[in-house]
């Protein structure tokens, strides 16, 4: 008996709306300085922002992480949009 892929049952819109809400959740954490989101030690998902919040201190950081944040909202909605065709 084969097993099945866990996200084989997951619909496209939902995948999609993850993506939103993930974006929205980072957005909301980097413009009320939420520390998980801003916080710059240990681990760097992002190594171009740490360039950032290094030259330009936190800000930079912040800035960064909005602009990021923009970026997964704005793919979450275009592949909505492209699923629901």
């Amino acid at each position: 008996m084969k097993d099945k892929d866990i996200f084989s049952n997951i619909p496209a819109d939902c995948v999609a709306w993850l993506f939103v809400g993930v974006g929205v959740i980072l957005l909301i954490g980097a413009i009320r300085r939420w520390e998980w989101v801003l916080q710059m030690q240990g681990t760097r998902p992002f190594g171009s922002l740490y360039r950032l919040g290094h030259i330009w201190g936190e800000k930079g950081y912040r800035v960064g992480m909005i602009l990021i944040s923009v970026c997964i909202i704005a793919c979450g909605f275009v592949l909505f949009f492209l699923m629901r065709q």
